[in-house]
């Protein structure tokens, strides 16, 4: 059976809301994470000073931290839930994306202004309609696990390294059943 991340059904950018995929078959665990950046290095463009620079390469170690995440197994016997041994993922990737889109929303006060100004200005780097264009950046990690035991629940600790990260939407897909979950700084546990 091939593995590959779970898409998302919409490419939502809600800012203090993270997206957390899960995919569990027999003997792998495969877990896709989108972040906005906003709520988590508090900007949203591409590093442009050293000081940005050193703050996502900070972020991209925290998301690839295998302490971020603490795996669990019920005995079907006791329903005690063990912490299973630390997983080390076998593939991972952190990366920051930073899409533009345009909004088509029409700068009406930019447009006013413009007439005043037409004689004595460049207009290269304004856009031919007037149109805003907005900037998204999301941090995408991926990580792919080899399972021994089975896993019956997932905790993070993200929420104690990024405060503006609010809740987290969880999908979770097994070879039994599609679940969805919304985990928050009280509630970090997701049940499989």
């Amino acid at each position: 059976m091939a593995i590959a991340p779970i898409q998302a059904a919409q490419n939502v950018h809600t800012h203090g809301t993270g997206q957390w995929q899960i995919l569990s078959t027999e003997d792998r665990l495969v877990m896709t994470m989108k972040l906005p950046a906003m709520s988590i290095i508090g900007f949203e463009h591409e590093a442009s000073t050293n000081k940005e620079k050193e703050i996502i390469d900070a972020t991209k170690k925290i998301l690839q931290d295998p302490s971020l995440f603490t795996f669990y197994s019920t005995s079907r016997i006791t329903k005690k839930s063990t912490r299973i041994h630390p997983i080390t993922p076998s593939n991972q990737s952190v990366s920051m994306v930073v899409e533009s889109a345009n909004t088509g929303v029409k700068d009406d006060a930019h447009d006013d202004d413009h007439h005043h100004h037409d004689d004595h200005h460049n207009h290269k780097d304004h856009d031919e309609d007037n149109t805003h264009n907005e900037t998204h950046a999301e941090f995408h990690a991926t990580f792919e696990y080899k399972k021994n035991d089975r896993i019956s629940s997932i905790s993070t600790t993200l929420f104690n390294h990024f405060n503006g990260i609010e809740q987290i939407e969880a999908s979770i897909i097994t070879d039994q059943k599609q679940s969805s979950a919304i985990l928050t700084k009280d509630n970090p546990r997701i049940r499989l």
